[in-house]
């Protein structure tokens, strides 16, 4: 499985209050979770995406000044993950593509970039 890998981004409050985008919460069908967040004003962030290999391995961590746009993920995609991908699954890389790798992420909107799709089609 360790050509499996998950990747996801979180952002962080720099001011130390919970970001509840990066929470989730779950209670009996029918109840509201017992949680009490305090409104977050702050806009100082900084956000963090990590790869997870199916064997625990970790890529990353690559950070973000501000929000994550698709061009910024495109960027670290290119000049951060894919250099490592290649030097850890060398033996895998032909012909432009990997030929056993998956990376898998989420829907974020910076995620459905035309362009971005395209990067991460050579890792299938």
């Amino acid at each position: 499985m360790a050509n499996f890998i998950i990747g996801d981004e979180a952002t962080f409050r720099l001011n130390g209050k919970v970001n509840t985008q990066n929470i989730r919460e779950y209670a009996p069908q029918g109840e509201r979770p017992e949680s009490d967040y305090e409104v977050n004003t702050s806009r100082e962030t900084c956000c963090v995406l990590v790869g997870v290999c199916g064997n625990g391995e970790l890529f990353g961590t690559f950070f973000f000044e501000s929000s994550v746009s698709g061009e910024k993920y495109l960027q670290v995609l290119n000049e951060c993950l894919l250099p490592i991908l290649l030097e850890k699954f060398q033996n895998q890389f032909n012909d432009g593509y990997f030929s056993r790798l998956w990376w898998a992420q989420d829907g974020a909107p910076t995620h459905r970039l035309a362009e971005v799709s395209h990067c991460l089609g050579i890792l299938s």
